[in-house]
């Protein structure tokens, strides 16, 4: 178990996070948004947009002989 886990729960419940960018809302009440900081490898900003940086698994043919 990783020693930031609390050990009251079970270790086959840990899993890393699975975060994923959500597309521009309308801000029709006019509050404040915040922004999460970019995070290397799976969000980032790109003048103003969100940019998906997780690898995307392709699905290659398969090779010809």
């Amino acid at each position: 178990m990783p020693e930031w886990a609390d050990p009251r729960i079970p270790a086959e419940m840990l899993r890393p996070a699975d975060f994923s960018p959500m597309p521009m809302l309308p801000n029709w009440l006019g509050t404040e948004i915040n922004r999460l900081q970019p995070i290397p490898g799976v969000l980032g900003y790109e003048r103003g947009n969100t940019v998906d940086l997780r690898p995307r698994a392709t699905a290659e043919p398969p090779a010809t002989e």
